[in-house]
């Protein structure tokens, strides 16, 4: 079942962050997209508060080490965003959706589907404010 594989993911990533602290420590570019990727996954599980820390965690990480035009970052911001909505907190939304999306374009450029995406979920979803 989905969520028999959902808590299998995160033991393995929980491991893994652990591994890469005692390694690399949790200033490094790897550590942080493991973060990234367990915030993800504790949104998915709808396990809100620890997905809120945790990519709330990565995102001030990753803007120092890696920088705001980076996609680990803008996922950070997407991700939030999604917690943001789910919790009806819609222009906290709006606001890390922008801050992703802009990120995105400047990563990947105008075109690309998910910057095209995102902006327009964005305009769908501040038609709803």
């Amino acid at each position: 079942d989905a969520q028999g594989n959902f808590e299998k993911a995160l033991e393995y990533n929980i491991k893994s962050l652990d591994l890469h602290l005692q390694l690399n420590g949790l200033e490094e570019p790897n550590t942080i997209i493991i973060l990234v990727n367990l915030g993800t996954l504790y949104r998915r599980m709808e396990r809100w508060e620890e997905a809120y820390q945790t990519l709330e965690k990565a995102k001030v990480l990753s803007e120092k080490v890696l920088g705001e035009e980076h996609i680990g970052t803008a996922t950070c911001y997407e991700q939030l965003g999604m917690i943001y909505e789910s919790q009806g907190k819609l222009n906290d939304a709006v606001e890390c959706y922008e801050k992703a999306q802009q990120a995105y374009v400047k990563i990947f450029g105008l075109e690309h589907p998910r910057a095209m995406d995102l902006k327009k979920y964005l305009v769908k979803l501040k038609e709803n404010l």
